[in-house]
């Protein structure tokens, strides 16, 4: 009968999930000036036959993001005739298909509870529902970081068969995100562990086939990279190294000399990862939202300091070391941005609900924890409707609506003449800053010209 109940709630979650990232997705979809740069990158890969070997430029412009995302979204634009709004179905599906993931991990690592609740925050997250909503190179990023933590948690149980997997999902969060080289870090870590303490599972990784295939499953999704640096100074693999044991190094260097800081870096890092964590956790109110990041961060040192005598399941471990590992990238990296906490989004919701769990563990306190994860869930669901799926043209943002009149527009007033596209606004210094409406002006047959022409559009 538990079983039943349990099914039950997870196929109704599934429910909800699915009509949060699906809901008027042709009208409401996001479409920002980093996407129109992949979907022009795309489109052009499909036309002309040529394949591009890296994404686009970082916040560092000698290190570009990887090109897996635009094969996909090539291949998905090519099936879809170049319709703008399919690849938001594909990442949405996904986005459904992780909250499934998210229930199987947790419910085999901790309890079936623990997955419930994990399963019930992460459906209804206004931060994880709006990047699934999102056609962009960050949006697979929960999917492969849940696999790959479900992943390393059969390895060091013994099922080393999976770790051609796991090197082939570190080559792909690579690419997604560059940033999600943390997670290098923490396999380098629990390998270390596995070998100093002649572990098992470690003896058993060092078999001659298990390491060539682990090299090969790891070096297919970096061939486009490769291919890149030989002709490129090695920047996005040997270079990327150093700089990252460069910033490691000057991290304890900028707290005590300033001289040592970024000048793009800023003193607001705590305030912008709070600002995410409460649109990850409790989107309405920052004081409910602090007070579970508080007890969350007492969670962890309790049950460390309770169960160091006696022992850590692996489970735990490893979902600390995750947590752990991902928070200190993000703050080496002192400029966080949206896709740096939907590195760790995974592992803040997993251990927010191991605090609620604990919580109904407690007769007196079981009821206050339902309550407090049911009203959590409704109260994420209504912000979530209210703010993001009810189209409020030009009040909060641009929908996918909002740019295909504006789009329309720029058709009429050009009658057929060759007009160039002027951006103006904020963040108009950005050559990505009109890819979106070139791509849509070109899809509706009506592109702006290269040239110098009198015609200007802004």
């Amino acid at each position: 009968m538990r079983i039943n109940k349990i099914n039950i709630i997870l196929f109704l979650t599934l429910v909800v999930a699915l009509y949060f990232r699906t809901y008027k997705l042709n009208e409401l979809m996001s479409f920002i000036p980093d996407q129109g740069w992949f979907y022009l990158s795309a489109r052009d890969m499909v036309l002309t036959g040529k394949i591009p070997l890296v994404g686009p430029e970082t916040s560092h412009p000698w290190i570009h993001h990887g090109p897996l995302w635009t094969y996909t979204l090539a291949i998905i634009l090519w099936v879809f005739n170049f319709h703008p709004v399919p690849p938001a179905y594909f990442t949405a599906i996904l986005g459904v298909v992780t909250v499934w993931l998210m229930y199987k991990a947790t419910s085999e690592l901790f309890s079936k509870r623990v997955g419930i609740i994990a399963t019930l925050l992460y459906a209804t997250s206004p931060f994880i529902v709006l990047n699934a909503r999102l056609p962009y190179h960050t949006s697979p990023i929960p999917f492969f970081l849940i696999l790959l933590f479900f992943l390393t948690f059969k390895l060091v149980k013994g099922s080393v068969w999976v770790f051609p997997i796991i090197t082939f999902l570190l080559a792909v969060l690579y690419n997604h995100e560059i940033t999600s080289f943390v997670y290098f870090i923490t396999i380098s870590i629990i390998l270390t562990f596995g070998f100093i303490h002649k572990e098992p599972w470690f003896r058993a990784l060092l078999n001659k086939r298990l390491v060539f295939a682990s090299i090969i499953s790891f070096l297919v999704p970096m061939t486009p990279f490769i291919l890149y640096d030989v002709s490129n100074g090695w920047r996005q693999t040997l270079g990327f190294l150093v700089w990252v044991v460069y910033r490691i190094v000057k991290l304890p260097l900028s707290i005590v000399d300033k001289s040592f800081v970024s000048p793009s870096s800023g003193p607001s890092t705590l305030p912008e990862f709070f600002s995410y964590y409460q649109q990850l956790i409790f989107a309405k109110d920052s004081t409910f939202a602090l007070i579970i990041l508080l007890l969350t961060i007492l969670f962890v040192i309790r049950y460390i300091f309770l169960n160091a005598q006696k022992g850590i399941p692996s489970s735990y471990i490893l979902l600390f070391l995750f947590l752990s590992v991902g928070l200190m990238g993000l703050f080496i990296h002192r400029i966080p941005i949206e896709a740096d906490t939907l590195l760790i989004s995974t592992f803040v919701i997993m251990t927010t609900s191991l605090v609620f769990d604990k919580l109904a563990n407690m007769r007196f306190l079981r009821i206050i924890s339902i309550s407090l994860v049911a009203a959590i869930c409704f109260t994420n669901s209504y912000f979530l409707f209210k703010n993001y799926l009810i189209d409020k043209s030009g009040k909060n943002r641009m929908t996918f609506a909002d740019k295909i009149n504006t789009v329309e527009s720029v058709i009429k007033i050009a009658k057929g003449r060759g007009y160039n596209l002027i951006g103006r606004g904020a963040l108009d210094n950005f050559p990505v800053f009109t890819m979106p409406y070139e791509y849509l002006l070109w899809w509706k047959g009506h592109p702006p010209v290269k040239q110098n022409v009198d015609l200007k559009i802004v």
